[in-house]
């Protein structure tokens, strides 16, 4: 009887065809997840059972095709509304990795708790300032959008309020570094 060692996985987008990708799942491991497939592809999965000798066996084929509605935005979590020197930085995290055809959907509510919510910005980053010098107490909430028309629901609700002496040491969002250096007169 021959021991097997590991089974080998492989798949590829099938219109048009795209190279295999390769991944060795271990003998004890019962299931795999795969992520970064597009909606509305059609991919080929094959995998074959790998000894410890080296002997394999034949490539078992099975087709699938990744539904429209099966991948849904992450929901922003963690939203916090900072006073800025421009107005109010918003930052928010993700619980995992966003596709790439996700965009945020930012709304303000300049009235509580009756809200009304106005849509005003649509950023693809996890941080966006609303330039404001109003002084007023400001609500804010976020939600992931795809290009298909799926939303997460919102994040929870932060508040701020721009002050014409805004802090310091606010949050920097990930960035590229600006360049520093002597400044002109």
């Amino acid at each position: 009887m021959i021991k097997i060692d590991h089974i080998q996985v492989r798949y590829r987008r099938l219109s048009p065809a795209g190279s295999w990708t390769y991944i060795d799942i271990p003998q004890s491991q019962g299931s795999i997840q795969v992520n970064g497939f597009q909606r509305g592809q059609n991919y080929q999965f094959e995998a074959r059972s790998v000894a410890a000798s080296g002997a394999v066996s034949a490539w078992v084929q099975q087709n699938h095709t990744v539904a429209g509605t099966s991948l849904g935005p992450l929901m922003p979590i963690t939203l916090a509304a900072y006073p800025s020197a421009d107005g109010v930085l918003l930052t928010w995290t993700l619980v995992g990795q966003q596709r790439a055809d996700v965009y945020y959907q930012v709304q303000r509510s300049t009235v509580s708790p009756a809200y009304v919510w106005e849509t005003i910005a649509s950023p693809s980053d996890t941080y966006f300032t609303e330039i404001t010098r109003e002084t007023i107490q400001k609500w804010y909430r976020v939600r992931s959008l795809d290009y298909a028309g799926l939303a997460s629901s919102y994040s929870a609700i932060a508040t701020a309020t721009y002050s014409t002496t805004a802090p310091t040491n606010e949050p920097q969002p990930d960035r590229p570094p600006s360049q520093s250096g002597p400044q002109p007169l």
